[in-house]
């Protein structure tokens, strides 16, 4: 299992320069993550992309805490239900998922 997850996170973003950071550049950070460029990202690639921005990849229990954490509040906003986040409902000012995570990591 370490091997696997560590193989499928250590290839997240690679070769694309350094994750640009959310707080600054939301729809950056998005395009950087959106990784089959679909203009929506899946919850495996919002899985992938905070376990890598967050540093959480060396630990599997902290992976899957996130796994979980993410499945609990996807309804919240893939406000379609596409199953998948859109752009705006990433950006959505105050209420998208961008400004809750970036307001997360803020306050801790």
């Amino acid at each position: 299992l370490v091997a696997f997850v560590q193989q499928v996170f250590a290839s997240s973003g690679g070769g694309k320069g350094p994750i640009p950071d959310m707080a600054r550049d939301k729809l950056g950070w998005y395009n950087y993550w959106d990784e089959d460029s679909s203009g929506s990202l899946e919850k495996e690639e919002v899985v992938r992309a905070l376990v890598k921005t967050l540093g959480l990849s060396t630990s599997p229990t902290r992976v899957q805490q996130m796994r979980s954490t993410v499945d609990a509040i996807w309804a919240v906003f893939d406000a379609d239900g596409s199953e998948s986040i859109e752009r705006d409902e990433f950006l959505r000012p105050g209420e998208g998922l961008a400004d809750t995570i970036v307001a997360t990591m803020q306050h801790g």
